[in-house]
């Protein structure tokens, strides 16, 4: 995948010839066909592997490659690609960093702005997530409330039951004393 033009600091001026043509982004890492067009190494793969007519053509041309044949591009066009000014991913959160192509990978290493927007990234992430619970435990509460109505309404069958129970035992006691002829036995 390409590198965004968005990011550099003049991508008017850049060559529509190190533009990826798969994905518009500045070819990264750039590759060279045969037929002389350049791609991004990954884009150029992509195609490649994604064509069910047994032969790899060129996305531009429609030639065929062969692709033991792709290769990097001349020092050169490697040179002019690595010096284009890009501003560092990270310029919205405030890092000032305008450099070289070629330099960025460096600076993205110490770049003292990545950690907050890995922070907001995370930050976002936990929000969506406290989002996700809250809705999780609205409906468990909800859930609780039910069962808890229900059980009461066991309580209180049990306890006509236990009532019942008791009122028959009581009675059933005192007719067993009494005996089958009135008598009172001890």
């Amino acid at each position: 995948m390409g590198i965004d033009t968005d990011v550099l600091e003049r991508p008017d001026d850049v060559s529509a010839d190190f533009i990826c043509p798969v994905c518009q982004g500045v070819c990264d890492p750039p590759v060279s066909t045969p037929c002389e067009h350049l791609f991004c190494e990954g884009c150029l793969l992509s195609w490649l592997q994604r064509r069910d007519t047994g032969s790899e053509t060129c996305p531009m041309c429609n030639a065929v490659i062969d692709p033991q044949r792709v290769a990097k591009p001349s020092r050169i066009i490697l040179n002019i690609i690595g010096e284009l000014k890009r501003r560092c991913d990270h310029s919205s959160e405030g890092c000032p960093w305008v450099g070289p192509m070629n330099e960025y990978a460096a600076h993205a290493r110490s770049c003292e702005f990545v950690p907050r927007a890995l922070l907001r990234a995370r930050i976002v992430e936990q929000e969506n997530r406290i989002t996700d619970l809250s809705s999780e435990l609205k409906v468990s509460t909800e859930q609780v409330e039910l069962m808890e109505l229900e059980n009461r309404a066991l309580r209180e069958q049990l306890q006509v039951f236990e009532d019942l129970h008791g009122n028959y035992q009581r009675t059933g006691a005192r007719s067993d004393s009494i005996g089958s002829h009135g008598v009172l036995h001890s």
